[in-house]
């Protein structure tokens, strides 16, 4: 007997959907590679504000003292395990 398949869906299209924020940041890049449609209304922005910023948006937005504490936020990732 077999299982039955789920269909495939991509995980872009299921997060996309989501009603929570959800972004992938590069943090080697320092840059966003993905982001869905609940960010930019939760921030307060329009999809076409955030897209306008560019793939930076994140550092663009936060506040100056949180920017600065950022190289050692992003740090901390370096030597986290997988998993």
């Amino acid at each position: 007997m077999s299982t039955p398949q789920a269909p495939a869906v991509s995980w872009e299209r299921l997060v996309g959907v989501l009603p929570y924020n959800v972004y992938v940041f590069d943090r080697d890049a320092q840059r966003t590679d993905f982001l869905n449609r609940s960010v930019a209304a939760d921030m307060g922005y329009s999809p076409a504000q955030i897209d306008a910023m560019g793939e930076r948006w994140l550092l663009a937005l936060l506040h100056p003292d949180d920017l600065a504490r950022m190289p050692a936020l992003l740090a901390r990732w370096a030597t986290t395990a997988d998993g």
